[in-house]
């Protein structure tokens, strides 16, 4: 418990920077860095909106939140189809690898992208994961984030669903970090904010080109 205390706090502080750096316009990174710093580079009139957030500046972008959060972040169309996939969660991997109908991954998650708004679930493997859509252009696309366990019990739960159905053995090893669901509310809230911002400058910055 005093360990997940201390990475409670660590994650509290980490917020507060990234919520400093979004209210002076700036990226998770400096400002030389961010995804709109050298403006529209990667952007046309032909480009689709699904294609921007899967280009090679923003891929580049959710591995760099994605890595600092220690989260899984996803982008679907409207479809479901998947237009990127940064830091993949081990426990995600695993059961997409081992397609068991009791974990019924990815199809649990995929649930999310009929939900409008802020949302956080639990999945079948007892993984806590939220949701939210960005839009631009007339164009919708799904972020979903999947974290780790909320809590011991989750884990407990998981190992147990694993046993009793016979799964291959799970490749993955301790310590394993805990954050319950408003630890979880809180970092998709900043990353939403964090998109929002980004976009809203690359769009500005095409807007002032274009003239």
């Amino acid at each position: 418990r005093e360990r997940q205390g201390t990475i409670v706090n660590l994650l509290d502080a980490y917020l507060v920077v990234i919520k400093s750096k979004l209210d002076k316009g700036m990226s998770i990174k400096d400002n030389d860095n961010s995804v709109y710093s050298s403006g529209s580079d990667e952007y046309d009139d032909d480009m689709t909106f699904e294609g921007l957030l899967s280009s090679n500046r923003w891929t580049e972008y959710f591995h760099e939140v994605s890595k600092t959060l220690d989260i899984e972040l996803c982008g679907y169309d409207t479809d479901g189809v998947q237009l990127f996939l940064a830091n993949e969660n081990p426990f995600c991997k695993y059961g997409r690898s081992v397609k068991s109908e009791i974990l019924d991954c990815p199809n649990s998650c995929h649930s999310l992208l009929k939900s409008d708004g802020h949302n956080v679930f639990k999945c079948r493997a007892g993984l806590t994961y939220f949701s939210f859509h960005v839009e631009r252009f007339n164009e919708k696309v799904f972020i979903v984030g999947r974290a780790g366990f909320a809590a011991y019990e989750d884990l407990l739960d998981f190992l147990k669903i694993v046993r009793d159905n016979n799964l291959p053995e799970l490749p993955i090893a301790a310590p394993f970090v805990f954050l319950g669901k408003d630890a979880i509310q809180d970092i998709s809230n900043y990353i939403y904010l964090s998109i929002d911002r980004q976009l809203d400058n690359v769009e500005e910055k095409y807007k002032v080109e274009e003239r």
